[in-house]
């Protein structure tokens, strides 16, 4: 909207009309030329509405908003020197001050931008939907702690506009940092490990919400960590726990009994009760028997752990520390083969004030028994190095590896128009160790001299660029394979497959029973020069 000084004209005096201006206006409308014409939206494109008040000479649209907040008006008709949006309250009270007979004047400076960011009353508060999940593949308790990371209002460089709306832990990384700014300025003695624990003793627990709906329980400790952050509280605590987590592990590595230190930083004795409060229950694995974990939002359940203290209060007199312990016995009535992760607080409210909450999560099931490695989801199989799309290929493909221009470790494919056999590995839980061993199809060794046995399998060996450690789950990766093993040896030319055998979770590196394996369709590599 350029700079414009004129009286405002209302299509309809009624500002609760649903169809503002989306039929043609009557025959006795004024000129509206040199007038700013306030039109509700609503009902019809704004193109529309433009196209009924420019039929009568308007140049100068001002909608108002029909829903709380802001929206840009799109008007292409080149009639149209200027478009702009108030809100549904401010068009109202203009709309009511016209039918009352008021002439209001709008004086517009073009050079201003204005900017509106209504409350978000349906994810606002609340875990963002693409926050990631744990815990870590051995059950650790992950994240420590959550700040505000979604649709931030933030800085962007000039050339970009100085400043936009942003989403993800770019933004809510620099509010912790700010946080442990604070921290350290009131305290420069705080040490690292002191101030992860505060940070994740000292947060607000948040309650569940699906991106639409908020639950009346709390989101898993595995989504949320120790809640929100909360900056006053971490800066001046004077209470400080020796750990920001607890993690019971899963049933075969179970914590029968965990403790955590209460240290009373401040110059009065203190008196603590413990209590706790269940999150959330999280199943893994869908209720369908797929090894697939389930995507956001998973199946929530409450129930919840019981967890015993060795006293339900704690007196700490100033400047010293005392130990409880803890004991907690699993949630009953779960389906383990779904992989449940139950999680909660411990409650540490101080007669001081001080209220904390320590998180705790475990895994009610064996990680051991969970499928890493599932040939039904496809994987493992061959595919092309020229084929971004990654579709298998039919068994007995025929690769033509150049050997001039293959490096010995097989990283390097200069051959132009030549199909190289790619190796493509996913997993559906992660593994710390995946092996990738050369077998001839026919599995006929007598021709081959240097076989070697491997977790109770004769094969040819590794494939360069293999064995391959601590891969995530449902990233699905590549490997090329230009005939090279892993020492260096290049294979004759032939046919093969490839075994894949991944190590579950717990698992023992050198127990065959300990990996889920699979084969890959047959292929034949020949060599030009």
């Amino acid at each position: 909207m350029p700079n414009i000084s004129l009286p405002l004209w209302a299509v309809s005096k009624d500002s609760t009309i649903v169809d503002d201006a989306c039929e043609p206006l009557p025959a006795d409308t004024p000129d509206l030329a040199g007038k700013l014409v306030l039109i509700r939206r609503g009902t019809c494109t704004f193109d529309t509405k433009a196209a009924n008040v420019v039929a009568f000479g308007a140049q100068y649209i001002l909608f108002y908003n029909n829903a709380p907040g802001l929206t840009s008006p799109s008007v292409t008709d080149p009639d149209v020197l200027g478009a702009a949006m108030v809100s549904a309250e401010q068009g109202a009270s203009w709309v009511a001050s016209l039918a009352a007979g008021s002439a209001i004047q709008v004086n517009i400076d073009g050079k201003l931008t204005v900017f509106s960011s209504p409350a978000n009353n349906v994810t606002g508060g609340h875990m963002s939907t693409f926050s990631m999940w744990y815990p870590t593949a051995e059950a650790y308790v992950k994240p420590e702690i959550s700040a505000p990371g979604g649709n931030i209002l933030s800085t962007l460089p000039l050339e970009q506009g100085g400043y936009g709306v942003l989403s993800g832990t770019s933004m809510a990384t620099p509010f912790v940092a700010g946080v442990v700014a604070l921290m350290k300025e009131a305290r420069p003695d705080l040490d690292p490990h002191t101030i992860r624990t505060i940070l994740g003793t000292t947060g607000h627990p948040v309650t569940f919400n699906d991106g639409k709906t908020t639950y009346d329980y709390l989101a898993p400790v595995v989504q949320q960590g120790g809640g929100e952050v909360d900056a006053f509280a971490a800066v001046h605590t004077s209470t400080v726990i020796d750990v920001a987590n607890l993690a019971f592990n899963d049933t075969a590595h179970f914590v029968q009994e965990a403790n955590f230190t209460i240290t009373n930083r401040g110059s009065s004795d203190i008196t603590y009760n413990l209590d706790y409060v269940n999150a959330a229950t999280a199943y893994t694995l869908p209720d369908d028997g797929s090894t697939q974990p389930q995507t956001f939002p998973p199946d929530l359940v409450t129930s919840g752990a019981s967890v015993h203290f060795s006293s339900g209060s704690v007196s700490v007199a100033a400047g010293k520390s005392e130990v409880v312990i803890v004991t907690l016995s699993l949630p009953e009535d779960l389906t383990t083969a779904r992989i449940p992760v139950y999680s909660g607080f411990i409650t540490i409210n101080g007669t001081n004030g001080d209220s904390l909450n320590l998180p705790y999560a475990g895994v009610a099931s064996s990680l051991k028994d969970a499928t890493v490695l599932d040939p039904s989801t496809g994987y493992p199989y061959i595919t092309s190095t020229s084929d971004n799309t990654f579709v298998p290929l039919d068994a007995g493909t025929v690769f033509t590896i150049s050997i001039a221009n293959t490096t010995i470790n097989g990283t390097t494919d200069n051959s132009t128009g030549l199909l190289i056999p790619n190796l493509r590995i996913g997993l559906v839980m992660p593994s710390s160790l995946i092996r990738a061993d050369l077998l001839p199809s026919n599995s006929t060794y007598g021709t081959y001299t240097n076989t070697t046995t491997i977790l109770g399998v004769k094969t040819l060996g590794a494939i360069a660029g293999t064995p391959s450690v601590y891969q995530p789950r449902a990233n699905a990766w590549s490997t090329a394979f230009y005939g090279v093993l892993d020492d260096g040896r290049r294979v004759p030319a032939g046919t093969y497959s490839i075994l894949v055998r991944a190590l579950r979770i717990f698992g023992d590196a050198t127990n065959p029973d300990d990996y889920d394996s699979a084969e890959t369709q047959s292929f034949t590599i020949r060599y030009v020069h």
